[in-house]
């Protein structure tokens, strides 16, 4: 979705913004601002918008910082943390949302961690995967929906990886933070009967 000029004041005008993550590239990777043509080298916020008129009508926007500074002031939200798989990077090291300490639910930490990692190493800014990133980021105290468990599950599959994979895929660029995702392995056992899963 482009949004330079006037067309960031149609977004204003007719989006909600529904969530924002802030990812760092690594190993010389970019991404290409939506809001202009720069070419972004280090780190990126990523934006989901939904119609307020047409709830089908959902965008996702890529922008530096000065453009996520200038978003998350007109709807009144903080910048959030910044996402990075690598262990020495310090900030963001603990994958939170916004500032501030947040009480995460556990299941629901490791389900964003999941989430983030699959968006990270895959490039992903758009489907059904940013819409549960969405809902997971809204209300991080809260029990996770067992669905969103299994559709993240499901979305692995269809990409052919797995968590290990992935972490595996990192390592080999640095020295990665440690995730688990144990209680992810028990929502799919205990609620879905599958032992082996993807993550």
């Amino acid at each position: 979705m482009d949004i330079t000029g006037i067309k960031r004041g149609n977004l204003y005008l007719n989006y909600d913004m529904l969530s924002c993550v802030s990812i760092c590239l690594f190993e010389g990777k970019t991404v290409k601002s939506d809001a202009g043509e720069k070419t972004i080298k280090d780190r990126y916020y990523q934006f989901m918008f939904e119609n307020k008129r047409d709830k089908k009508d959902v965008q996702t926007v890529r922008c530096g910082y000065p453009t996520a500074r200038e978003i998350c002031d007109y709807y009144g939200q903080d910048l959030p943390t910044e996402f990075n798989v690598f262990a020495a990077a310090g900030g963001g090291a603990g994958g939170a949302v916004g500032h501030g300490h947040v009480n995460w639910n556990p299941a629901r930490r490791q389900l964003y961690n999941a989430i983030m990692l699959m968006v990270t190493r895959f490039n992903m800014n758009g489907g059904i995967i940013i819409e549960i990133l969405a809902e997971v980021k809204m209300d991080p105290e809260d029990a996770v929906s067992n669905e969103w468990v299994k559709s993240v599950n499901t979305i692995m599959d269809k990409y052919r990886t797995s968590m290990p994979e992935i972490i595996a895929y990192f390592a080999r660029h640095g020295d990665v933070r440690r995730f688990r995702f144990d209680e992810l392995k028990r929502i799919m056992l205990d609620v879905y009967g599958m032992n082996h899963t993807r993550f």
